[in-house]
Protein backbone atom coordinates (compact mmCIF):
# COMPACT_ATOMS: atom_id res chain seq x y z
CA UNK A 1 0.00 0.00 0.00
CA UNK A 2 2.90 2.35 0.70
CA UNK A 3 4.17 1.81 -2.85
CA UNK A 4 0.74 2.56 -4.36
CA UNK A 5 1.18 6.30 -4.76
CA UNK A 6 -1.51 8.21 -6.65
CA UNK A 7 0.19 7.99 -10.07
CA UNK A 8 1.01 4.28 -9.78
CA UNK A 9 -1.20 1.91 -11.80
CA UNK A 10 0.56 -1.34 -10.89
CA UNK A 11 2.90 -2.55 -8.16
CA UNK A 12 4.92 -5.71 -8.73
CA UNK A 13 7.20 -7.48 -6.27
CA UNK A 14 9.82 -10.21 -6.06
CA UNK A 15 8.75 -13.79 -5.21
CA UNK A 16 10.88 -16.39 -3.46
CA UNK A 17 10.68 -19.77 -5.20
CA UNK A 18 9.58 -22.77 -3.10
CA UNK A 19 8.87 -26.42 -3.86
CA UNK A 20 5.59 -28.32 -3.47
CA UNK A 21 6.25 -28.65 0.27
CA UNK A 22 6.81 -24.89 0.64
CA UNK A 23 10.56 -25.34 1.14
CA UNK A 24 12.73 -22.54 -0.35
CA UNK A 25 14.72 -23.54 -3.45
CA UNK A 26 17.32 -20.84 -2.94
CA UNK A 27 16.39 -18.34 -5.64
CA UNK A 28 13.73 -15.80 -6.53
CA UNK A 29 11.72 -14.50 -9.49
CA UNK A 30 13.02 -12.23 -10.88
CA UNK A 31 16.51 -13.37 -9.93
CA UNK A 32 18.75 -11.39 -7.61
CA UNK A 33 20.52 -8.67 -9.55
CA UNK A 34 17.52 -7.95 -11.79
CA UNK A 35 15.68 -4.83 -10.67
CA UNK A 36 11.92 -4.73 -11.23
CA UNK A 37 10.99 -2.20 -13.90
CA UNK A 38 9.49 1.07 -12.69
CA UNK A 39 8.09 4.27 -14.15
CA UNK A 40 6.75 4.56 -17.70
CA UNK A 41 7.35 0.92 -18.57
CA UNK A 42 5.44 1.12 -21.87
CA UNK A 43 8.52 2.84 -23.32
CA UNK A 44 10.62 -0.21 -22.44
CA UNK A 45 7.96 -2.49 -23.94
CA UNK A 46 8.17 -0.69 -27.28
CA UNK A 47 11.98 -1.03 -27.23
CA UNK A 48 12.37 -4.71 -26.32
CA UNK A 49 8.82 -6.21 -26.06
CA UNK A 50 9.39 -7.04 -22.38
CA UNK A 51 10.34 -5.67 -18.99
CA UNK A 52 11.40 -7.12 -15.64
CA UNK A 53 8.33 -8.23 -13.73
CA UNK A 54 7.00 -11.11 -11.63
CA UNK A 55 4.50 -13.92 -12.30
CA UNK A 56 0.81 -13.18 -11.76
CA UNK A 57 0.85 -13.56 -7.96
CA UNK A 58 3.58 -10.93 -7.75
CA UNK A 59 1.40 -8.16 -9.20
CA UNK A 60 -1.18 -5.78 -7.75
CA UNK A 61 -3.26 -3.60 -10.08
CA UNK A 62 -5.26 -0.43 -9.59
CA UNK A 63 -8.81 -0.98 -10.79
CA UNK A 64 -8.61 1.93 -13.25
CA UNK A 65 -5.65 0.23 -14.93
CA UNK A 66 -7.61 -2.95 -15.61
CA UNK A 67 -10.90 -1.51 -16.88
CA UNK A 68 -9.57 -0.56 -20.37
CA UNK A 69 -8.15 -4.06 -21.02
CA UNK A 70 -10.98 -6.23 -19.65
CA UNK A 71 -12.45 -8.66 -20.46
CA UNK A 72 -9.42 -10.91 -21.00
CA UNK A 73 -9.73 -12.67 -24.40
CA UNK A 74 -10.27 -16.43 -24.46
CA UNK A 75 -6.93 -16.84 -26.26
CA UNK A 76 -5.27 -15.82 -22.98
CA UNK A 77 -7.41 -17.98 -20.71
CA UNK A 78 -4.37 -19.81 -19.27
CA UNK A 79 -1.87 -16.96 -19.74
CA UNK A 80 -3.74 -13.97 -18.35
CA UNK A 81 -0.62 -12.70 -16.61
CA UNK A 82 1.16 -12.07 -19.92
CA UNK A 83 -1.93 -10.41 -21.39
CA UNK A 84 -2.01 -8.00 -18.44
CA UNK A 85 1.75 -7.55 -18.34
CA UNK A 86 1.77 -6.33 -21.94
CA UNK A 87 -1.50 -4.40 -21.96
CA UNK A 88 -1.61 -2.54 -18.64
CA UNK A 89 1.56 -0.40 -18.92
CA UNK A 90 -0.13 1.50 -21.74
CA UNK A 91 -3.00 2.45 -19.40
CA UNK A 92 -1.08 2.93 -16.13
CA UNK A 93 0.72 6.22 -15.63
CA UNK A 94 3.63 4.49 -13.92
CA UNK A 95 4.64 1.17 -12.36
CA UNK A 96 6.34 0.68 -9.00
CA UNK A 97 8.49 -2.27 -7.92
CA UNK A 98 9.30 -3.82 -4.55
CA UNK A 99 12.58 -5.71 -4.80
CA UNK A 100 12.10 -7.47 -1.46
CA UNK A 101 10.54 -10.96 -1.75
CA UNK A 102 7.12 -10.51 -0.12
CA UNK A 103 5.43 -13.50 -1.77
CA UNK A 104 6.23 -17.06 -2.87
CA UNK A 105 6.09 -18.94 -6.17
CA UNK A 106 5.66 -22.70 -5.99
CA UNK A 107 7.43 -24.95 -8.49
CA UNK A 108 5.86 -28.39 -8.72
CA UNK A 109 5.03 -31.06 -11.31
CA UNK A 110 1.68 -29.50 -12.27
CA UNK A 111 2.87 -25.95 -13.03
CA UNK A 112 1.60 -24.54 -16.33
CA UNK A 113 4.80 -22.60 -17.03
CA UNK A 114 7.46 -23.23 -14.37
CA UNK A 115 10.16 -25.56 -15.63
CA UNK A 116 10.83 -28.70 -13.62
CA UNK A 117 12.15 -30.60 -16.67
CA UNK A 118 13.56 -29.41 -19.99
CA UNK A 119 11.78 -30.49 -23.18
CA UNK A 120 11.35 -29.20 -26.71
CA UNK A 121 7.57 -29.34 -26.30
CA UNK A 122 7.70 -26.96 -23.35
CA UNK A 123 9.80 -24.45 -25.23
CA UNK A 124 7.55 -24.67 -28.29
CA UNK A 125 4.73 -23.50 -26.01
CA UNK A 126 6.90 -20.58 -24.97
CA UNK A 127 7.71 -19.69 -28.59
CA UNK A 128 4.09 -19.85 -29.77
CA UNK A 129 3.00 -17.79 -26.79
CA UNK A 130 5.72 -15.21 -27.49
CA UNK A 131 4.51 -14.86 -31.08
CA UNK A 132 1.01 -14.22 -29.72
CA UNK A 133 2.41 -11.59 -27.36
CA UNK A 134 4.25 -9.79 -30.17
CA UNK A 135 0.94 -9.53 -32.00
CA UNK A 136 -0.79 -8.14 -28.89
CA UNK A 137 1.94 -5.57 -28.34
CA UNK A 138 1.68 -4.34 -31.91
CA UNK A 139 -2.10 -4.14 -31.52
CA UNK A 140 -1.84 -1.99 -28.36
CA UNK A 141 0.74 0.27 -29.99
CA UNK A 142 -1.46 0.74 -33.05
CA UNK A 143 -4.47 1.62 -30.88
CA UNK A 144 -2.43 4.42 -29.28
CA UNK A 145 -0.63 5.54 -32.48
CA UNK A 146 2.76 4.41 -31.20
CA UNK A 147 5.52 3.01 -33.39
CA UNK A 148 7.03 -0.44 -32.90
CA UNK A 149 10.58 -1.17 -34.19
CA UNK A 150 10.62 -3.55 -37.16
CA UNK A 151 13.32 -5.66 -35.49
CA UNK A 152 11.43 -5.97 -32.19
CA UNK A 153 11.69 -9.78 -32.15
CA UNK A 154 15.49 -9.43 -32.27
CA UNK A 155 15.62 -7.31 -29.10
CA UNK A 156 13.93 -9.50 -26.51
CA UNK A 157 16.51 -11.61 -24.70
CA UNK A 158 14.06 -14.03 -23.07
CA UNK A 159 12.16 -14.68 -26.28
CA UNK A 160 15.37 -15.36 -28.21
CA UNK A 161 16.40 -17.84 -25.50
CA UNK A 162 13.11 -19.71 -25.93
CA UNK A 163 13.54 -19.92 -29.70
CA UNK A 164 17.14 -21.12 -29.43
CA UNK A 165 16.22 -23.77 -26.83
CA UNK A 166 13.29 -25.01 -28.91
CA UNK A 167 15.42 -25.19 -32.05
CA UNK A 168 18.30 -27.06 -30.37
CA UNK A 169 16.12 -29.56 -28.48
CA UNK A 170 13.70 -30.52 -31.26
CA UNK A 171 14.62 -28.80 -34.56
CA UNK A 172 12.13 -30.85 -36.59
CA UNK A 173 9.18 -29.44 -34.58
CA UNK A 174 10.41 -25.88 -34.05
CA UNK A 175 7.56 -23.41 -34.87
CA UNK A 176 9.64 -20.77 -36.73
CA UNK A 177 10.98 -22.52 -39.82
CA UNK A 178 13.27 -19.65 -40.87
CA UNK A 179 15.28 -19.81 -37.62
CA UNK A 180 18.82 -21.15 -37.58
CA UNK A 181 21.31 -21.40 -34.73
CA UNK A 182 23.90 -18.84 -35.84
CA UNK A 183 21.20 -16.22 -36.43
CA UNK A 184 19.60 -16.71 -33.00
CA UNK A 185 22.95 -16.70 -31.20
CA UNK A 186 23.83 -13.46 -33.00
CA UNK A 187 20.49 -11.91 -32.07
CA UNK A 188 20.92 -13.06 -28.48
CA UNK A 189 24.37 -11.54 -28.07
CA UNK A 190 23.20 -8.27 -29.64
CA UNK A 191 20.11 -8.11 -27.43
CA UNK A 192 22.22 -8.93 -24.37
CA UNK A 193 24.82 -6.22 -24.89
CA UNK A 194 22.72 -3.55 -26.60
CA UNK A 195 19.24 -3.76 -25.09
CA UNK A 196 19.41 -5.60 -21.74
CA UNK A 197 19.89 -4.06 -18.29
CA UNK A 198 22.05 -6.92 -17.01
CA UNK A 199 25.26 -6.10 -15.18
CA UNK A 200 28.66 -7.05 -16.61
CA UNK A 201 29.03 -10.42 -14.80
CA UNK A 202 25.62 -11.57 -16.01
CA UNK A 203 26.32 -10.43 -19.56
CA UNK A 204 29.53 -12.43 -19.61
CA UNK A 205 27.84 -15.53 -18.19
CA UNK A 206 24.91 -15.27 -20.63
CA UNK A 207 27.29 -14.71 -23.56
CA UNK A 208 29.06 -17.94 -22.68
CA UNK A 209 25.72 -19.76 -22.33
CA UNK A 210 24.48 -18.52 -25.72
CA UNK A 211 27.59 -19.93 -27.41
CA UNK A 212 27.40 -23.14 -25.36
CA UNK A 213 23.71 -23.81 -26.07
CA UNK A 214 24.07 -22.79 -29.70
CA UNK A 215 27.09 -24.79 -30.75
CA UNK A 216 27.75 -27.63 -28.31
CA UNK A 217 26.30 -31.12 -28.96
CA UNK A 218 22.63 -31.41 -28.01
CA UNK A 219 23.30 -33.38 -24.82
CA UNK A 220 25.56 -30.59 -23.52
CA UNK A 221 23.26 -27.86 -24.86
CA UNK A 222 20.43 -29.44 -22.85
CA UNK A 223 22.56 -29.12 -19.70
CA UNK A 224 23.09 -25.41 -20.38
CA UNK A 225 19.36 -24.86 -20.93
CA UNK A 226 18.55 -26.73 -17.72
CA UNK A 227 21.02 -24.72 -15.66
CA UNK A 228 19.64 -21.48 -17.09
CA UNK A 229 15.92 -22.16 -16.69
CA UNK A 230 15.89 -24.38 -13.60
CA UNK A 231 18.51 -23.04 -11.17
CA UNK A 232 17.43 -25.52 -8.48
CA UNK A 233 18.62 -28.35 -10.75
CA UNK A 234 22.15 -26.93 -11.11
CA UNK A 235 25.01 -28.77 -9.36
CA UNK A 236 26.29 -26.78 -6.39
CA UNK A 237 29.74 -26.55 -8.00
CA UNK A 238 28.18 -24.57 -10.89
CA UNK A 239 26.59 -22.06 -8.51
CA UNK A 240 29.90 -21.73 -6.66
CA UNK A 241 31.75 -21.05 -9.93
CA UNK A 242 29.16 -18.50 -11.06
CA UNK A 243 29.30 -16.68 -7.72
CA UNK A 244 33.09 -16.51 -7.88
CA UNK A 245 32.95 -15.16 -11.43
CA UNK A 246 30.48 -12.47 -10.34
CA UNK A 247 32.79 -11.51 -7.46
CA UNK A 248 35.83 -11.30 -9.74
CA UNK A 249 34.16 -9.21 -12.44
CA UNK A 250 32.02 -6.93 -10.24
Amino acid sequence: MTAFQEEIGKVHFRLKVVDGENEPLGYSIPSVGMTLSCGEVWRRLLQTSSYVSAPMSGNAYRRDTLIPVFPIPDDYKTTADDYLMISTPFYASKLAGIDEAIGAYRVHDSNQWALTTVSGKRFRRFVNHDLQNFSLLRQRAKELNLEVPEDLDQRSLGRIWSRLASLRLEPQSHPVKTDHVAMLVGWGLTALWKFSNHNLPKRLIYSFLFLWVGFMPVSLARLGITWLYAPHLRPKCIDTTLNRLRAIVS
